[in-house]
């Protein structure tokens, strides 16, 4: 696989896991509660600080039961104040992540989302054949200009569905950055 070394790491750190048979599935698209439950395991690997418990109501998360598989990771991204006012309870964690929604997630677990916020009509972004259709341009234009997320032919691709691949190789993009960054999660 052309990111068999950052599966590997992954794997290896415990952070992904393979199915029943043995298999990775490594082009299998991530939902939102998929990537949180990926962070969640990079950064507490191994810990129950964050039992899936019902969060305030205040947070619109008030549907988020014990049994709801991404609960754990929910609750972890809540506490790190990851979720922002615009989180509600339509929040689906079992929609499909795509890059655009991404490069918002990101922003926000590096403290970069308010900074990302005057990047909204930065000509790194407004010059790709599909700005118009990129939501969060200035997330996308900053995590462009980190290195943690790439155009390719022209096009940032917002819609497009992020694997797990692809998140094992942003993950270690952001490990490999801590140094220069104002706000080190790891």
């Amino acid at each position: 696989h052309w990111a068999s070394k950052q599966l590997n790491v992954m794997v290896d750190y415990g952070i992904l896991q393979a199915d029943e048979n043995g298999l990775l599935h490594p082009d299998e698209a991530l939902t939102i509660g998929d990537w949180m439950t990926i962070i969640l395991n990079s950064l507490q690997p191994g810990e129950d600080d964050y039992a899936a418990t019902p969060l305030e109501l205040e947070r619109g998360f008030e549907d988020t039961a014990e049994e709801d598989s991404y609960g754990e990771a929910l609750s972890f991204f809540d506490n790190q104040g990851w979720l922002d006012g615009t989180a509600s309870a339509e929040m689906d964690l079992n929609q499909t992540l795509t890059r655009d929604q991404l490069a918002l997630i990101l922003m926000q677990m590096l403290n970069y989302d308010k900074l990302s916020a005057f990047l909204d009509k930065d000509y790194d972004i407004s010059s790709l054949k599909d700005a118009a259709s990129i939501k969060n341009k200035g997330a996308a234009a900053l995590a462009i200009k980190l290195g943690l997320l790439t155009a390719s032919k022209g096009k940032f691709r917002p819609d497009t569905p992020v694997t797990k691949a692809q998140a094992s190789v942003v993950l270690l993009r952001v490990v490999n950055i801590q140094d220069k960054l104002d706000f080190s999660l790891i």
